[in-house]
């Protein structure tokens, strides 16, 4: 089966194309912009809560509201990040569609030898570990946000995968479900929801992928394939297309809308 017409990346004898050419350093550099952008500046308590909370915020999504959220809370003190009710207020007032997903990280966090900071370290150096850990043992965090956090903090082993990602590398020719990109209707009430992949069917699909492109030098650094990169080259363009661009409008303008993304984190010591 071909391709469909947003779908834009394949695969040709190990290197990565878009839309049917090799992949330019133009799509590279943006997928490194957006990147950077979201690791935080340092990897101090302060960051750390604040990555978290943009990447619970951000589930079911788009990233303007989280944004709002996490920059509302500039002038927070460390207490007030770590505050349920604090949270609670700063999320509707950005129009944060879960408002109330906080707490179960907060206790579990708490509880963890050494706090947020120990914890991060851990999560660096063990990542599949703590993912699975993570997806297990606290609520609300499944294996998307569970990755979403690692690459905020800099890591590189894990891909972040949501229904841009998934869209992108199903045209790859991955197998997947297509409830993972595509809304589907709810039998009880009507609504279209994107379904989520387990946490085997997620794994899977991560590896693939990385398989897939184990051999194509765009994707490494230092000799090692950077997942994180990988995440942030499918979802920039699955994100930006979703909004209505598409290439067969290129020619009507300079160029595609940019998504405008910048850092939300205060850059503030602890």
């Amino acid at each position: 089966m071909g391709r469909l017409e947003d779908q834009f990346f394949s695969v040709v004898e190990g290197r990565l194309h878009y839309m049917d050419k090799p992949i330019t350093d133009e799509v590279i550099d943006d997928a490194r912009n957006l990147l950077s952008s979201h690791v935080i500046p340092r990897r101090n308590s302060r960051a750390l809560y604040e990555s978290l909370w943009l990447c619970i915020a951000s589930q079911n999504e788009s990233f303007e509201q989280p944004c709002k959220f996490i920059r509302s809370m500039k002038e927070a003190t460390m207490d007030q990040l770590t505050n349920y009710d604090y949270l609670n207020w700063k999320a509707r007032a950005a129009s944060v569609l879960f408002a109330d997903r906080w707490s179960e990280s907060i206790t579990w966090i708490g509880k963890y030898s050494g706090g947020i900071e120990q914890l991060a370290q851990d999560y660096l150096h063990n990542p599949i570990e703590i993912r699975k850990r993570m997806e297990k043992e606290v609520l609300w965090i499944g294996m998307k946000t569970a990755s979403f956090w690692y690459l905020c903090m800099g890591g590189t082993e894990l891909m972040t995968l949501d229904r841009h990602n998934f869209k992108q590398i199903k045209g790859i020719g991955v197998e997947m479900k297509e409830g993972y990109y595509i809304p589907q209707l709810r039998k009880n009430n009507g609504r279209k929801v994107i379904v989520g992949a387990s946490k085997t069917d997620y794994t899977r699909i991560e590896n693939e992928i990385l398989e897939l492109l184990k051999d194509e030098p765009k994707v490494h650094d230092d000799g090692k394939i950077n997942a994180a990169f990988v995440t942030a080259i499918f979802w920039k363009t699955g994100a930006q297309f979703a909004r209505g661009r598409h290439p067969n409008q290129l020619d009507l303008y300079d160029k595609v809308v940019p998504l405008g993304f910048d850092s939300p984190y205060s850059r503030k010591d602890d």
